[in-house]
């Protein structure tokens, strides 16, 4: 009885032994936590401030523009020289030039941030009830856990750069203490926006260009970052020197009722373009009466191209294609030139189907070009040069085979993506093309002769039309009478 007794009060004496020494235990992780929570909450307040600064800034940063937080750098490895970039700050009527300078042996070290990685919305509430939590409850751990992955996800965004094709990013936002403004904002703001594919950005952004041309002494004309970074894919970023403004710009603008709206009496039906120099001119008018700073936003599908006629040599000098799809297209013409013997003319030929075939039908009243006119377009230029070979590319790659596979003197491109075909394309001599923008650009910078199809009894006139290019600039451009 006894020894049943003592063997009792043994494990009582370990139980309060081991309870002692959990609760010294948990009484010093909780001191280390709290510990913790004050370093850590006065630095997630200050983000939380700053992130809210730089949110309600109004239009402070919706116009990409450099400041003591965000501003804009160049990829300093896509520096030969010293370069100069246009940016704008809309809160002190600035418009901001800077200049950056290659940096030696750092290029693999340059950081890019993109503007989209940012949920800013998303971010805020979070750290809104994060501090809530933190003040009111004892999740201190789960807490840490949860606000320490905002930290993470910022501080990695180079990672995810770096996950990307470098050269898709031109232009980006990042932190940059040593840009100075030099020069001011020229009132109203013009805003081209553009949610079309490849062909209609640099439709959007070829007027733009223009446009600065016409009114950039009084107006200051920019571009939707999806406009840019569409462009961007294609072209070398030194070129693309418009300023930007992020996609949630016109939102934001109209909010505010900053937006100037354009007055019904310039629009015309079915005409995306008729309205804009009136729109612009009317918008320096108001802002010389008024002295009220405005934004005008120029959407839709601006496919006129007698806007850009006048001035083709300053949208050559912005598209000028990347080097590493220039190798790509010039790799696979000199194989095709092994093949079928030296002293070839190459003759780009841009086949256009899918979605184009309904919306063809359904905007323009006409059928897109079919096999008919590919023979034609053939012919013409089978009798021009002795020696021609004609470079296919489409987005229905399989009917172009169908109908073309049988000559001899046609290859097909193996190329990856829309922005490989049309440095394919620009790369050849000359050029055909059937329908739409994408194969009218690459005709364009091809800079040989262009074949179009010259349609008929349309309702509204196709994108590659006399009526739609104008009399000057496009003089090399030559339609085959398709009935």
């Amino acid at each position: 009885v006894n020894f049943e007794v003592y063997k009792k009060m043994t494990r009582k004496k370990y139980f309060w032994i081991l309870t002692i020494v959990l609760l010294c235990t948990a009484n010093y992780f909780i001191n280390l936590y709290r510990e913790n929570i004050n370093e850590f909450l006065p630095n997630l307040t200050t983000y939380k401030e700053s992130f809210i600064s730089w949110k309600n800034s109004s239009l402070d940063h919706q116009i990409i523009s450099p400041t003591r937080e965000y501003s804009f750098r160049l990829k300093q490895d896509h520096f030969n020289s010293k370069e100069s970039i246009k940016l704008i700050n809309i809160s002190e009527g600035k418009t901001q030039q800077y200049e950056s300078s290659k940096t030696s042996n750092k290029s693999d070290e340059t950081i890019e941030r993109i503007t989209e990685s940012f949920e800013k919305n998303k971010t805020i509430n979070f750290l809104d009830a994060t501090i809530e939590r933190i003040n009111k409850s004892g999740e201190q751990d789960e807490i840490i856990n949860k606000s320490g992955e905002i930290f993470k996800q910022t501080n990695e965004m180079d990672e995810i750069i770096k996950e990307k094709n470098d050269d898709n990013f031109g232009i980006i936002l990042d932190l940059d203490e040593n840009l100075l403004p030099e020069s001011d904002t020229k009132w109203p703001v013009v805003v081209m926006q553009n949610n079309g594919r490849t062909g209609n950005a640099m439709n959007s952004y070829a007027i733009s260009v223009a446009l600065k041309k016409e009114f950039g002494d009084n107006a200051t004309i920019a571009v939707t970052r999806e406009v840019y970074t569409k462009v961007a894919k294609m072209f070398d970023i030194q070129r693309l020197t418009m300023p930007i403004v992020e996609d949630s710009f016109p939102g934001r603008v109209s909010e505010m009722k900053m937006n100037e709206r354009c007055p019904d009496k310039f629009k015309v039906a079915n005409d995306y373009v008729a309205h804009i120099r009136p729109c612009i001119r009317n918008g320096i008018t108001n802002f010389k009466t008024t002295q009220q700073k405005k934004v005008v936003p120029i959407g839709g599908y601006p496919n006129r191209m007698y806007m850009i006629g006048e001035y083709i040599d300053e949208i050559r000098s912005s598209f000028h294609i990347k080097p590493s799809l220039l190798n790509k297209a010039q790799l696979f013409l000199h194989k095709a030139s092994e093949e079928h013997g030296s002293n070839i003319v190459f003759v780009g030929f841009h086949i256009r189907r899918t979605d184009y075939v309904g919306h063809s039908q359904k905007y323009n009243g006409v059928n897109v070009p079919g096999p008919k006119y590919y023979s034609d377009a053939l012919a013409h230029y089978r009798l021009r040069f002795d020696k021609v070979l004609f470079v296919v590319a489409s987005d229905d790659l399989s009917h172009a085979k169908d109908h073309l596979n049988k000559y001899k003197d046609v290859v097909f491109s193996d190329m990856k993506s829309a922005a490989e075909d049309m440095a394919l394309l620009a790369s050849c001599n000359h050029s055909i093309m059937t329908v739409g923008s994408f194969g009218w650009w690459s005709s364009f910078l091809a800079g040989g002769e262009v074949v179009y199809a010259l349609l008929f009894n349309y309702t509204i006139p196709p994108f590659a039309h006399p009526e739609m290019m104008g009399p000057h600039g496009f003089e090399h451009f030559h339609g085959i009478p398709v009935i």
